[in-house]
């Protein structure tokens, strides 16, 4: 091309072209398609969000090295620990109750609120949430809000080698006979 043709185009604003009635679909036209979608929509059904059962996994120290029952009660003080779980998440195992060395369940370390890491608070004897104050029983029940709903459990077993391992919890919440929001 050469400068001056360039110079010689004319020059239109967007608003100054005019409407052609072959851009726009005519109402027939229209009527058809959203049709069409509507049966491929009744035809494939709608699109389900589907999430795969957490697999069972062995939990991990912060070095990333598998637990067993003997390392965790030597480390954890009796205290709740935090540790590597289902998904890669964190989870707190927790010392079990007269004098055993821990529960069959542990407790998904994030608050329900906003995702915060909600860490054990000697002092209270609870969970507490840093970001807003949520606050969790030691069976991770909401004491103080914002958070909408208990901590999420897993399921703690004890495999080969007395490794401690962790698996979804789909049956009823124990703390409230409902059924588990976390699946």
């Amino acid at each position: 091309l050469q400068p001056s043709a360039l110079q010689s185009a004319p020059v239109r604003s967007l608003g100054a072209w005019p409407a052609r009635s072959a851009e726009l679909p005519e109402p027939r036209r229209r009527a058809c398609l959203a049709a069409l979608c509507v049966c491929a929509a009744l035809l494939l059904g709608a699109p389900r969000r589907v999430e795969a059962k957490a697999r069972a996994v062995v939990a991990l120290d912060e070095g990333f090295v598998q637990i067993t029952s003997a390392s965790w009660v030597q480390t954890s003080g009796g205290l709740p620990g935090l540790v590597q779980g289902l998904r890669g998440e964190p989870f707190f195992l927790l010392p079990g109750k007269d004098g055993g060395a821990l529960r069959n369940y542990a407790l998904k370390a994030e608050c329900t609120h906003l995702g915060c890491i909600a860490p054990w608070d000697q002092s209270t004897k609870r969970f507490v949430c840093p970001c807003h104050g949520s606050q969790y029983d030691e069976e991770g029940r909401v004491l103080r809000g914002p958070a909408p709903t208990a901590l999420a459990l897993a399921h703690v077993s004890l495999i080969a080698g007395d490794k401690v391992q962790l698996s979804a919890w789909t049956e009823t919440d124990f703390r409230d006979d409902s059924a588990p929001w976390w699946k």
